[in-house]
Parts: structure tokens; sequence; C-alpha cells
């Protein structure tokens, strides 16, 4: 990862869906999405990861990723989720080899990354939970440094 650091923004984690039940759509699950309220509801491996001010793409705070030579800086969080419902995850990053991703869909799990993003740029993917899924892992990482 150029420079071992990654920047996430503010929705980092945002992650809304369409549930097929009669659920509401379009409501964030992940929470502390934009980590105003630091790292709450996040785990980081090897005490990678920090929430600074400055920069960031909107709110107050970012979540800044130093990878090393052994680990990749990865946060996650577990998230509630519907079975058989469609989600979409995105959220915006600054910096090499920045990822964002869901695991435990229940089907085919999914990441997205940029290798470079000198400006913030806006990542997003999108998958679809089991048929007895009701959690998934999101996560953002960046590359060993």
């Amino acid at each position: 990862m150029g420079g071992a650091v990654a920047l996430i923004a503010a929705g980092a984690a945002s992650l809304t869906g369409l549930a097929t039940n009669a659920q509401a759509a379009d409501i964030n699950v992940a929470k502390n999405a934009g980590f105003e309220s630091g790292l709450t509801g996040w785990t980081c491996t090897g005490g990678t990861g920090s929430v600074v001010t400055s920069p960031v793409h909107g709110g107050t705070s970012a979540l800044k990723g130093a990878a090393t030579s052994s680990d990749n800086a990865q946060c996650s969080q577990t998230v509630a989720v519907q079975p058989n419902s469609t989600y979409t995850m995105s959220g915006w990053v600054q910096g090499a080899y920045v990822y964002l991703g869901a695991s435990g869909t229940g089907t085919t799990d999914v990441s997205t990354w940029t290798p470079g993003a000198t400006a913030w740029t806006k990542l997003s993917t999108s998958f679809k939970t089991g048929a007895s899924t009701k959690s998934v892992t999101v996560y953002t990482h960046g590359w060993y440094g």
C-alpha cells in the first residue's frame, strides 16, 4: 500500500438494502459508518486502525489504516441483514490499494478496491444474502506495507 496508509471517510461502510419482505429499504445498517464515534462498533487487526480529523471527506472524522508488512490494517464489523435481500455498500477512500467488502453473505462474498487514489474516490459493491443469512461482516483494509 503506497505509504502504508489508507483513509476511509464518512460513510465508509454505508450498507443499504432492499429486503424482499416488507422491511424498510435504504437504511444504513452499519453502525458508526463515518467513524464519528471513533472506532466504536469496529474491530481493527493489530491495532493498525485509528480515527483522524484530517483529511476527511465529510463529517469530522475518517479511519486511517496503517498497514505493515504483516498486517493489512483491516477494520470490520458484523451487521444484521435480511435473508434473500440485496445490499449495496459504498465508501469514500483515499490511498493506494484500499479495499471495501463483505463476507459471510450466504451467496458470493464481494469486494472492490482501488489501485491508487490521491483524491477521494467512491468505492461501491453489491451482494445478495442467502436464504438463511441474518448477518454479514463488512470490512475495509489496505494492502501490506
